[in-house]
């Protein structure tokens, strides 16, 4: 993990603290935030090195260093961090409420992005950060938080600088439950906010856990440890869960939007977290390879839910087949899977990129299990990149991925796969190893064959490792 590195740099003697430290004071009325920055004369970090966001520009006010008034966050260049007491930079920063196309506002939290109002520390400089709130209110942030022998550093201190500080995140200030879930060696941390009806962590819990358990047990942990998790209600969508996404801006952040008025079994139905669990078994991908994690996110959201029984073997294979046919129909001649998803959003063609993702790991997934006689697998490749891989902060293309994890494997399956199909307008040929494994679809509906040659292989496609789960108990 990033911070036990860190940790070892928190105290050089009884007194004093080697790092910089930030200093929130929450006000009562939500309406702003008071930072203090103290600059640690040994540190590296240096009021020159800090981010100031377009629109936290806007907001900044009451600008002191060492309590002498500033005129604008440009002399921040100009200030000099001297080896004696002091070195403190304080401001007040206006919150604006961001996201508001699922939102259902309410006026007993403010759902921010700290980009907005924090003068955050560059990618790779570290500091520590805590909130001083007024009672009953509470914050959810996605930093992970820092761990010390020391007892005067270990409670409620969080690391800054893991990532680049202009990477979206979402921190919320207010009154709320925040309810710690921990699952085998993870904690996620859960943060509730109001809605009417009031949902709770018990009525939450259950699709929660079972996505985050799934995507676990694909070799034995989260490879990216302790999750913000933000469970926030959505406005008149008709939909149990209309919207979820993971965010990587300071640590990792999940986003589920929910109708609190839906029913458990419309959680439990809902494909969507296990989708956005499994985007972490892979680092930050370049949006510009969106196919690779948008399509492992796709594949697995159907083959995890099969695994521990939430969907029936012909419904899983009824999904990703309808899946794989949406993608084909959405391609567009001569154009790339690598361009279309560069211009996703622009072009909305999600549909060819999610799928073709998905149809690519599940030739890889399938190819490595036959060549190796079932002892490797897509599940395997990811515990390897789980090994290596996984920093906060660092942006990863597709040919870079795919080449770890052949690595991991001794095959090619991964490279192969991608200079057939990343820089191609076809549609990965999945038909032949369906038909092997014995699926056949008609008008919509799938036959399992378990006559045909690959048959054993498609039933341990569904099949967790006994040695993770074994992990997880």
């Amino acid at each position: 993990m990033p911070y036990l590195f860190f940790c070892l740099l928190l105290l050089i003697c009884t007194d004093c603290v080697a790092v910089s430290t930030y200093e929130v004071s929450l006000d009562e009325s939500l309406q702003h935030v008071d930072v203090r920055i103290c600059f640690a004369p040994n540190d590296a970090l240096r009021p020159a090195d800090l981010h100031v966001d377009g629109d936290a520009r806007a907001a900044i006010s009451r600008l002191r260093w060492n309590e002498q008034q500033l005129d604008s966050v440009r002399q921040l260049r100009r200030l000099r961090v001297v080896d004696t007491a002091g070195n403190c930079l304080d401001y007040r920063a206006q919150l604006q409420t961001t996201g508001r196309r699922w939102f259902a506002d309410n006026t007993d939290y403010r759902l921010t992005s700290s980009k907005d109002w924090l003068l955050a520390p560059a990618h790779g400089q570290s500091a520590l950060i805590r909130f001083h709130l007024p009672p009953g209110m509470a914050v959810s942030a996605p930093w992970p938080p820092a761990e010390s022998e020391a007892a005067e550093l270990a409670e409620d201190w969080m690391l800054l600088g893991q990532t680049p500080p202009s990477w979206s995140n979402n921190v919320v200030f207010g009154r709320f439950q925040v309810q710690p879930l921990t699952l085998g060696n993870n904690t996620l941390r859960v943060a509730i906010l109001p809605s009417s009806p009031t949902l709770t962590l018990a009525q939450v819990r259950p699709w929660l856990e079972a996505s985050a358990l799934a995507v676990m047990r694909v070799h034995g942990t989260l490879p990216q440890p302790d999750p913000q998790v933000l469970i926030m209600p959505a406005d008149g969508q008709n939909d149990a869960m209309p919207f979820a996404r993971v965010m990587r801006g300071g640590g990792i952040g999940l986003q589920f939007f929910v109708d609190p008025n839906s029913s458990a079994q419309a959680f439990a139905q809902d494909w969507k977290p296990t989708h956005e669990f499994s985007h972490l078994l892979f680092p930050y991908i370049s949006r510009s390879d969106a196919w690779l994690s948008e399509g492992l996110a796709s594949y697995y959201q159907n083959i995890l839910r099969a695994r521990d029984g939430r969907l029936s073997e012909t419904d899983a294979w009824e999904k990703l087949l309808a899946g794989f046919e949406r993608g084909r129909r959405d391609r567009k001649r001569n154009v790339t899977l690598t361009e279309e998803a560069s211009g996703m959003r622009h072009s909305r063609s999600f549909m060819r990129v999610y799928w073709s993702g998905a149809a690519m790991m599940f030739l890889a997934d399938t190819r490595l299990r036959e060549l190796s006689g079932g002892q490797q697998s897509l599940d395997t490749a990811l515990a390897g990149l789980a090994s290596c891989c996984m920093r906060l902060g660092e942006v990863w293309r597709a040919n870079a991925i795919m080449r770890k994890l052949d690595e991991f494997t001794d095959y090619s399956v991964f490279t192969d796969i991608y200079r057939q199909y990343a820089h191609s307008d076809q549609f990965p040929h999945v038909q032949a190893q369906l038909r092997d494994l014995g699926i056949v679809e008609r008008h919509g509906r799938v036959r399992l064959d378990d006559s045909a040659p690959a048959a054993k292989l498609r039933h341990a496609l569904l099949q967790f490792n006994q040695s993770t789960t074994a992990v997880l108990q």
